[in-house]
């Protein structure tokens, strides 16, 4: 489990003004003064690092309010990284994904879909940081100028080499529990195959050998194997109802429906 804490932001900024938001989901790095906000910036990814937060996240939200500026941004990511937290931003507006890459920014909390992002800084993201897909808040894969562009983002991305990793927003409008098999679906449409569902949806898995004890204490479980000439659309479909199991409960439950 990752832990953020608050979101570092600029004073108004995203996500202060935002209904779900608590009060202490935005901390905004204040001061008059640069020098002020500088150490204010600091000293506010050193309280979420001792509060256990496992990662830092920034607001860069220009169609919700104030971002933080270059000077500022960057002494959250220095100091973050001083304490071995990766730092995952809200890219949104025009201009912000640059501007994170040139910070440091590890991950993308969503693959970014207010402007279309040229080859060259894709390939520089793909080498630099991890998105999280993020697809189906878009209108539910039915199209859409952010839809399109986030699917064709993510697209590129990969085919240069970057790092995914499934995930919704839940929480973000009409989203459905467990696994979302429309987000799967509009991974496909970028090109997503079974194995880089796989991968994005457990990246720390790895396959275990026959018969080695398994990472960890619950896993995965699909019923069925996939049809080897699945489409995209079938494969989301079928890893869509998987279900948590302790690690010794599939062999149990493979007999039992093999023997109804």
């Amino acid at each position: 489990m990752a832990i953020a804490g608050g979101l570092i932001t600029a004073p108004g900024g995203s996500p202060g003004r935002s209904s779900w938001a608590p009060p202490r989901a935005s901390l905004a790095g204040r001061g008059l003064r640069a020098s002020t906000r500088l150490r204010r910036a600091a000293r506010l990814v050193e309280q979420q690092h001792a509060l256990g937060a496992t990662i830092v996240k920034v607001a860069l939200n220009t169609d919700a309010g104030p971002v933080l500026d270059d000077g500022t941004l960057q002494v959250v990511v220095d100091a973050a990284h001083g304490l071995g937290l990766p730092v995952v931003a809200h890219v949104q507006g025009v201009g912000q994904a640059v501007r994170a890459a040139d910070a440091g920014v590890d991950r993308f909390a969503h693959t970014p879909f207010s402007e279309r992002l040229d080859d060259e800084l894709v390939t520089r993201l793909a080498a630099s940081t991890t998105w999280v897909s993020t697809l189906d808040i878009h209108g539910h894969g039915a199209g859409g100028v952010g839809h399109e562009t986030a699917v064709d983002h993510l697209s590129r991305f990969r085919a240069a080499g970057g790092r995914v990793l499934y995930g919704t927003d839940l929480g973000n409008g009409d989203l459905p529990l467990g696994v979302n098999e429309r987000e799967l679906r509009a991974m496909g449409r970028a090109g997503f195959g079974l194995a880089g569902l796989l991968d994005a949806l457990a990246p720390d898995v790895a396959a275990p050998p026959c018969g080695a004890r398994l990472p960890f204490p619950r896993v995965p479980w699909i019923a069925d194997a996939p049809r080897a000439s699945a489409s995209s659309d079938e494969r989301a479909a079928w890893l869509a109802p998987a279900t948590a199991l302790t690690a010794a409960e599939p062999p149990a439950v493979a007999l039992e429906e093999k023997t109804r």
